[in-house]
């Protein structure tokens, strides 16, 4: 009998015997030295012995920058989406009221951009009907994503996604 592995949203556990207390170095973007540790027991893992904040040592950054980060993430992809939308309903558009360009090749890439389109749509009203500009989501997430996120582990991400859409600009 053993436990087998697992994946608790911040570290993966290994395959363990019965009776073993499994240690883990905290993840990278703890920036701890810090070890975790669990037990496999015959009902399957236990929680944490000692929890990821105390464990790797983990102070949430306080910082005033953070809700202007996060705003100007969803500033850029809420403005990407836009621009997707505009550019396929027009491309679209294009397609369909011009005659010699109707051919399954065309009818093909017309669906490819309905649905593009309705995936700007959703995420539009996913936006709308979950968050408001007066509130701030961070704290209610885990506390480890928006922090990691600000210290900078994903800022080469939103870096290669602002110039992929300054590119995207440039070839319209």
């Amino acid at each position: 009998v053993q436990c087998s592995g697992m994946w608790d949203n911040v570290t993966c556990w290994p395959t363990a015997p019965l009776g073993q207390t499994v240690s883990k170095q905290c993840p990278d973007f703890f920036h701890s030295e810090g070890k975790v540790q669990r037990n496999c027991t015959a009902h399957g893992w236990t929680e944490l012995l000692i929890p990821y904040e105390d464990a790797c040592l983990f102070r949430p950054v306080q910082s005033p920058d953070t809700h202007l980060y996060f705003s100007s993430v969803r500033t850029v992809y809420t403005v990407g989406y836009a621009l997707s939308l505009i550019s396929l309903s027009i491309a679209i558009a294009i397609l369909c009221l011009f005659r010699k360009l109707h051919c399954t090749r065309n009818y093909i890439h017309i669906q490819l951009f309905l649905s593009f389109i309705l995936k700007a749509i959703f995420i539009f009203a996913r936006d709308t009907l979950l968050f408001s500009e007066s509130t701030y989501h961070c704290n209610s997430y885990p506390f480890f994503i928006c922090t990691s996120i600000y210290r900078g582990l994903n800022k080469e991400i939103l870096r290669k996604a602002v110039l992929s859409l300054i590119f995207f600009i440039s070839v319209l």
